[in-house]
């Protein structure tokens, strides 16, 4: 489990890119829900992950590495708790070398 309360409401973004999104939501929402972005891109993963530890939110944001169109459904229907918000925003509609 990524998250310490999985009985909160889980907010996802699609394609989320370096996470700054969520993590606003996340500082907003005060622990009252969960919040899940997803991108294709590790780099920009790994330092979304990092910026939500240094704000001292990890416990409720998380960032995954995963191709959203292969993977969504089944990393979506793991969380226990309800999904109440769902945002994409800006998806990068093809793969870069």
């Amino acid at each position: 489990e990524v998250f310490k309360d999985c009985n909160l409401p889980l907010e996802v973004d699609v394609g989320c890119g370096s996470g700054r999104f969520l993590l606003a939501r996340a500082r907003a929402s005060e622990g009252k829900a969960n919040f899940f972005g997803m991108d294709i891109r590790h780099k920009l993963i790994d330092r979304s992950n990092k910026w939500a530890r240094l704000m001292g939110v990890e416990e409720n944001v998380f960032y995954l590495s995963t191709n959203a169109t292969v993977s969504f459904e089944s990393v979506l229907r793991e969380y226990p708790g309800k999904v109440s918000f769902i945002s994409i925003q800006y998806p990068d509609p093809h793969f870069k070398k």
